[in-house]
């Protein structure tokens, strides 16, 4: 699930840091992905990896019902790369 899109990686990275910090996490991975979307180069910050929507949406009620008003976004990693 992406938790936020930032323009620089340094920014990105500090939101992690701070994600990390203030946000309680359910034992997937913190991770900062470049993409290009909409033909901007973007730094997302995502936590975990599912194999299907379905899991992602059920580790998302997880994480919301431990960080109440959490912003997320769901996509699938096919949309986080570069289209040609």
């Amino acid at each position: 699930m992406q938790l936020g899109a930032y323009l620089s990686q340094k920014m990105a990275e500090q939101a992690a840091e701070q994600a990390a910090d203030n946000i309680r996490l359910t034992g997937g991975e913190l991770r900062v992905r470049d993409i290009v979307d909409a033909e901007r180069y973007l730094f997302v910050l995502v936590y975990g990896q599912y194999s299907s929507r379905q899991q992602a949406e059920i580790a998302t009620e997880q994480l919301i019902e431990l960080n109440p008003g959490l912003n997320y976004w769901v996509r699938s990693i096919a949309s986080t790369r570069k289209q040609d």
